[in-house]
């Protein structure tokens, strides 16, 4: 299937952020839009007064010149393989994982009623664990929990999944 950029080239944009690798509190992006559209986006831009701060930008700007963007994100990636790696170790024996490799969290995709039994025992626990549903903003069918690991150490990660293993052990039996 082609890309959407090919499909429409007069009306995508293209958006980028740096909110999930230096903290959404930086509020800086980029955006690439057909030339037809820059000039509506910055005067919108201008009308809310949207303006990212002169010293971030330069910050982000020798980053990215200095190659330091760069080894922060391959970083991350190593660093959110090996958590995929222990999730899937974990939890692949009790359903279906989703999103294994795309990011920070990863989906097991359980009955609707089971996500919930383990995500409160395990909340019993201490740890919280959201289901599905709790993180749709509408009703969904699938059930299933939200594994998320981009703000854990690997200490808490790997409590956090014995804890969801063997409340998922105990729903099993």
């Amino acid at each position: 299937m082609p890309a959407l950029a090919q499909l429409a080239p007069d009306r995508v944009v293209y958006l980028g952020t740096v909110a999930k690798t230096l903290g959404s509190g930086i509020r800086l992006g980029w955006l690439v839009a057909p030339a037809e559209l820059v000039e509506r986006i910055t005067a919108h831009r201008e009308s809310i007064g949207d303006f990212p701060s002169v010293p971030l930008q330069r910050a982000l700007l020798s980053l990215l010149r200095d190659g330091e963007w760069d080894r922060a994100v391959r970083t991350a990636r190593r660093r959110y393989r090996e958590r995929d790696r222990s999730v899937e170790n974990a939890l692949s024996r009790f359903g279906e994982l989703r999103g294994l490799g795309a990011g920070m969290h990863t989906t097991l995709m359980l009955d609707a009623s089971v996500a919930e039994a383990v995500a409160s025992e395990a909340l019993r626990q201490g740890v919280e664990v959201p289901t599905v549903e709790e993180s749709a903003r509408t009703h969904t069918t699938p059930g299933g929990l939200v594994i998320g690991y981009g703000r854990v150490d690997a200490a808490d990660l790997e409590y956090a999944l014995e804890v969801i293993r063997d409340c998922l052990e105990d729903h099993a039996r």
